[in-house]
């Protein structure tokens, strides 16, 4: 065995050992939202109603020891999904999501570097074969999947579902790539504006069977959705029902605080700099995302540019995320170092480098869950410096 393999299969192992380590300490020592899941599809198995936050915090009391800030926001379908760990015991169930989120999070990344071309070990050459992917992984893991599984949110199975759809439009499979989109919507306020640049992409290109995928997998979706919890629609308009998204909350009537989330807004906000210069400068901000992420699916090509493009403006524009939102940024981060036309010169790989290690060291030293906006501003300077140097690289 070279030294190259030694160190390939040594990136490897750590990789893997870190996968285990992380989701073995969400289970032991953090855990949140798998409550409100588990709690809603209880609620739905006795035939109730997620959306009432009465009932749900009913089953928290009584299976975790507390009601919390845990009412279930989210399309009926995710309730659905959640109802055969329903049936389990608290503990377990947390166990069996935790791995098999690690087990999505794993796959996700594997359909990504296929998608991006990254060199099997047999073929590696250079730093790829020294191990750089299975460290680029774990660069990934810590930044990403690590707080989603502490938090026990979605996060790493949108990404996961982004690869599949990205996947699929490559294979020319565009019924199997609409199913990806809509699966994207299960947390549209952190997906939204991907799933429309994606779908502006196809139409711009005629890939109808695109559309038509994404229509039915989100009809059947909340058919089956609306079959479990039929009281969906009018729960978006009962007065009050959205505060656990601005207040924390410890059952239905007791506020102990307001929420801080991981936006534009509430980074300024956290910088001193609130009213109406901060909702002007989040106007201007969210304008040119969408701005570049309509350009983007308009004019490329390349379906994983338009993603990693509009994945970031996501970010820029949403007036709701937190950072374990995050794992699609991933796509992102991976296509800017390794996609398509990715620029070659050492002055890029230089920039590139110290960006990623700014970026990656961001949940060693934030202090407010706002300061994990600095990712998505790591990651656009990463996005904008890429088409800066491979300008430089076309001209050259």
């Amino acid at each position: 065995m070279t030294w190259p393999q030694r160190a390939a299969f040594a990136a490897l192992a750590g990789w893997l050992t870190a996968v285990a380590f992380m989701t073995f300490t969400a289970w032991r020592f953090y855990g949140e939202d798998f409550r409100g899941y588990y709690a809603a599809a209880r609620v739905v198995l006795a035939g109730g109603d997620p959306y009432d936050y009465r009932q749900v915090a009913s089953v928290l009391q009584a299976v975790t020891g507390r009601m919390g800030n845990n009412p279930y926001y989210y399309p009926p379908w995710l309730a659905v999904f959640i109802l055969p760990l329903a049936a389990l015991p608290f503990q377990t169930a947390r166990a069996v999501w935790l791995a098999v989120s690690a087990g999505v999070w794993m796959a996700g990344l594997g359909l990504a570097a296929r998608l991006l071309g990254w060199p099997a070990a047999a073929g590696a050459r250079g730093l790829w074969a020294w191990g750089a992917r299975w460290l680029l992984f774990g660069a990934a893991t810590f930044l990403f999947a690590w707080i989603t599984w502490r938090f026990e949110q979605l996060g790493v199975w949108l990404f996961a579902a982004l690869a599949a759809a990205l996947w699929a439009l490559r294979a020319g499979r565009d019924e199997g790539a609409g199913l990806g989109l809509a699966l994207l919507l299960t947390k549209p306020t952190a997906t939204g504006l991907l799933v429309a640049a994606l779908l502006l992409w196809a139409a711009r290109r005629r890939r109808w069977r695109v559309w038509a995928g994404f229509a039915a997998a989100l009809g059947l979706l909340l058919l089956v959705g609306s079959a479990a919890a039929p009281g969906w629609p009018a729960a978006l308009t009962t007065p009050g029902f959205g505060r656990g998204l601005t207040e924390v909350l410890d059952g239905p009537e007791a506020v102990t605080s307001l929420r801080l989330n991981t936006t534009l807004l509430d980074w300024l906000k956290m910088l001193g700099l609130d009213g109406p210069a901060a909702v002007a400068l989040y106007a201007a901000a969210a304008g040119a995302a969408l701005a570049a992420a309509g350009w983007a699916a308009w004019r490329w090509e390349s379906a994983g540019a338009v993603a990693a493009v509009a994945t970031a403006a996501q970010f820029w524009a949403t007036p709701y995320a937190l950072q374990y939102d995050f794992p699609p940024l991933a796509w992102t981060l991976f296509w800017a170092l390794t996609g398509e036309g990715a620029p070659a010169g050492r002055r890029w790989r230089l920039g590139a480098g110290l960006l990623l290690l700014g970026v990656v060291s961001v949940p060693l030293w934030e202090r407010p869950i706002s300061d994990g906006f600095w990712i998505v501003i790591g990651l656009t300077a990463l996005l904008a410096g890429r088409a800066f140097y491979g300008r430089r690289d076309a001209r050259a």
